[in-house]
């Protein structure tokens, strides 16, 4: 017995654990799939990630409507749907539309669009500490937050998630930025 991780994107990981593939996951904004419990833990604010090349690289912060007018690279929702529709409401709030939406590429492609000053994105603000040399993240001035939840399946709960599960309780959630 022992402790095995893997990334996966939040549809994969919910339905691993409504499998039973897997005892337990973290998942930003779960999307409460059938067979599976979830509780939030932590929430991180969402940020603008952006060229290093653009004029909004030199900001500290910056409201979203801002940015509005440009096109935004998203996941394609069907791997992160519950993240993919916050940043929607976040973008549409402040005037973005559906059709400066580019949410056809992941990975590579996704940040290959916005360092080549093609896109901007929306990330958590923690990406700041694994983000490519050629993107710059930068706050948002709205108070938009993301949450973390850890997940499990609906029967049949281990001892050790309730062991994770008491000490995410306890611990006071790390700042992350």
């Amino acid at each position: 017995m022992g402790l095995v991780t893997r990334e996966l994107y939040a549809s994969e990981i919910e339905d691993d654990v409504a499998g039973r593939t897997i005892d337990i996951g973290l998942v930003r904004c779960p999307t409460g799939r059938p067979g599976t419990l979830h509780e939030q833990i932590s929430h991180e604010p969402l940020a603008l990630a952006v060229s290093a090349q653009s004029p909004f690289a030199r900001k500290r912060r910056i409201a979203l409507h801002e940015v509005a007018s440009h096109r935004l690279a998203m996941w394609p929702r069907d791997l992160i749907p519950c993240y993919f529709d916050a940043c929607m409401s976040a973008w549409q709030e402040a005037g973005g539309t559906r059709d400066h939406i580019d949410a056809s590429s992941s990975g590579a492609a996704l940040w290959s669009d916005i360092a080549s000053d093609r896109t901007v994105g929306l990330v958590v603000r923690s990406f700041e500490r694994t983000r490519p040399r050629d993107i710059r993240i930068v706050q948002l001035r709205e108070n938009t937050d993301v949450g973390v939840s850890i997940v499990w399946p609906a029967a049949g709960r281990t001892p050790a998630t309730d062991r994770v599960l008491e000490l995410a309780r306890r611990r006071p959630a790390p700042d992350p930025g």
